[in-house]
């Protein structure tokens, strides 16, 4: 089966995702994953959002979620009062490693304590697996997706390899995002978003351009997969 190609004006338009609905941001290192965040984000009304970034130094958050749309880093949790869109990035330039990962693990463990108990609240996990296994935090990452759909809790998770996440994080996506990759391993759970479509979806994942996803509605029963690509001259991306 060949999937259809949809525009990106059309896509955006057509995308419904409501506030306790996970998403998956599935590309490898350096295919525009936190490009496609920012690009999708508009489609997803959420009262609040912060960002968990977990890099030193990241460009491409600069430019994707700048201070003239409302976004404000922040270091530490809370952030000021009457804020509601959030970088969450520890400041941590000039440390070394042990020291990098404890300072992390500090500020995301606490935040994530307290959005779990404020509610409503969208998260974005720039790096799921970096969270989960080199932070420790896979048990705070599990919960959100078990329990944040009834606490109105969106979770959007960047995932690099899909073999390394828990499989929470598939099962409770409502919207996938499939980049291009061509490892088997990922293939395969990448196809178990989709189970009507399995080889379809890891053919089409192969194929895939920089900026070209395939969309899978997972949890939407006769939900078709359908292919786009982010118009990065669009106001929506």
């Amino acid at each position: 089966m060949t999937f259809d190609t949809v525009a990106w004006s059309d896509f955006m338009r057509s995308l419904r995702w409501k506030q306790g609905e996970h998403a998956a941001i599935i590309k490898p290192t350096g295919g525009g994953k936190s490009t496609l965040i920012g690009a999708v984000l508009p489609a997803h009304r959420s009262p609040a959002i912060v960002v968990f970034v977990t890099k030193v130094f990241d460009k491409t958050f600069q430019e994707q979620f700048p201070a003239r749309e409302g976004w404000r880093r922040v270091e530490e949790w809370p952030p000021p009062r009457h804020v509601d869109k959030v970088l969450l990035w520890p400041r941590v330039a000039g440390k070394d490693i042990p020291e990098i990962i404890a300072i992390q693990r500090k500020v995301f463990r606490e935040a994530l304590n307290s959005i779990f108990s404020e509610m409503g609240w969208t998260v974005v996990f720039d790096e799921e697996h970096y969270i989960c296994q080199v932070l420790g935090l896979t048990e705070y990452v599990a919960m959100f997706h078990h329990q944040g759909r009834s606490s109105g809790i969106t979770c959007i998770d960047g995932i690099q390899r899909p073999k390394y996440v828990p499989l929470v994080t598939y099962s409770s996506a409502t919207h996938a995002f499939i980049g291009q990759t061509t490892d088997r391993d990922d293939l395969k759970r990448l196809a178990d978003l989709g189970s009507r479509y399995q080889r379809d979806i890891m053919a089409t994942a192969q194929d895939l351009d920089y900026y070209e996803f395939l969309y899978v509605p997972a949890r939407v029963p006769k939900g078709v997969p359908v292919r786009t690509t982010v118009d990065l001259n669009s106001k929506a991306a």
